[in-house]
């Protein structure tokens, strides 16, 4: 993601979901959209597969999905197949969850910000890694 150097800017984060706890994530929500604010989401696909709605509703209030990996595992040590795979079924859920097969998310942050070199190499290819 880029964004201009002359302005000062604040992105707020949001790790780890959706979670089962639906009413704080739609009360975090209605803040943001009361507010006007748009948000960073780093979701986990095994959560999305879980509560596709969550991710529905602020994908539709214009906030970004990030991928956190399919499982939340460290990547730290995982080699290129195993990090490819984490990347590749998290956009999958979340293309699954807002109806669009090509969904690919703008970035990846791995558990913990923890990354070894198949991370950064396979990134590099179609995303930015975010610590």
């Amino acid at each position: 993601m880029k964004f201009p150097e002359t302005e000062k800017l604040v992105l707020l984060t949001f790790d780890d979901g959706p979670n089962a706890d639906h009413e704080v994530t739609k009360q975090l929500l209605a803040v943001l959209r009361k507010y006007r604010v748009k948000a960073l989401f780093n979701v986990i696909g095994r959560n999305v597969d879980r509560y596709p709605e969550l991710v529905r509703e602020a994908w539709a209030d214009g906030h970004i999905i990030a991928n956190h990996g399919d499982s939340d595992l460290p990547l730290l040590l995982r080699g290129r197949r195993a990090v490819s795979g984490e990347i590749d079924s998290c956009d999958a859920a979340i293309g699954r969850a807002i109806n669009d097969t090509s969904f690919r998310a703008v970035s990846l942050r791995p558990s913990f910000g923890w990354y070894g070199p198949a991370v950064a190499q396979l990134s590099a290819l179609s995303q930015t890694v975010r610590e």
